[in-house]
């Protein structure tokens, strides 16, 4: 690889840690709950279903009720 493709690279790691160090290094010293504790396994099946219901449900953009 290039001297150019490694720089881009090394460039997008360093705004990734730009933007999410600050956040991690607040929350690091947070004490989380414990009910946001237990329902923090569930958030991946959330996103994934908040993602595909409306496609499923509303194939054209508009949801139909009744056929």
């Amino acid at each position: 690889m290039s001297a150019q493709i490694w720089g881009l690279v090394l460039a997008c790691c360093l705004v990734t840690f730009a933007m999410r160090g600050p956040a991690m290094v607040l929350f690091a010293r947070l004490h989380v709950p414990d009910f946001v504790r237990q329902a923090l396994p569930f958030v991946p099946i959330c996103v994934l279903v908040a993602i595909t219901a409306p496609a499923l449900l509303a194939p054209d953009g508009h949801v139909v009720i009744w056929p």
